[in-house]
């Protein structure tokens, strides 16, 4: 089971190294057949939110002061830009989404691309 097609729409540099690696596996065609292949549901904001603090979700959905970004741990390797909360949305949703088609018993291997990268702090 893969889940794929990250976001092709956002600036992240990480965004861009899943969708070189999601684009060399579709021109080979290795997993054509091998793998069931999910089309990732964004996160809601309800869902984001049994995650992280209502402050941090509320932080990645409106323009950022550097206090703010201060605060949140969204500086240096975590900085903000244009679509961060779609691409968060994007992250946490397929890794629930992996964890719910795992928790089903119907699959013991789930790949998402997007998952495991995320730096900041849970309780922030």
């Amino acid at each position: 089971m893969i889940l794929s097609d990250f976001s092709r729409s956002h600036s992240s540099c990480l965004c861009w190294v899943c969708v070189c690696m999601q684009g060399l596996i579709d021109a080979t065609g290795i997993l054509d057949e091998a793998f069931d292949v999910f089309e990732v549901v964004p996160a809601s904001v309800h869902t984001m939110r049994k995650f992280h603090s209502r402050a941090f979700v509320d932080a990645l959905q409106k323009s950022f002061s550097p206090a703010t970004c201060e605060m949140h741990g969204l500086v240096d390797d975590c900085a903000t830009f244009r679509g961060v909360f779609e691409l968060a949305a994007l992250e946490v949703g397929g890794s629930v989404q992996a964890a719910q088609l795992l928790g089903s018993g119907k699959y013991d291997t789930a790949i998402w691309w997007g998952g495991g990268r995320h730096v900041s702090a849970t309780s922030l």
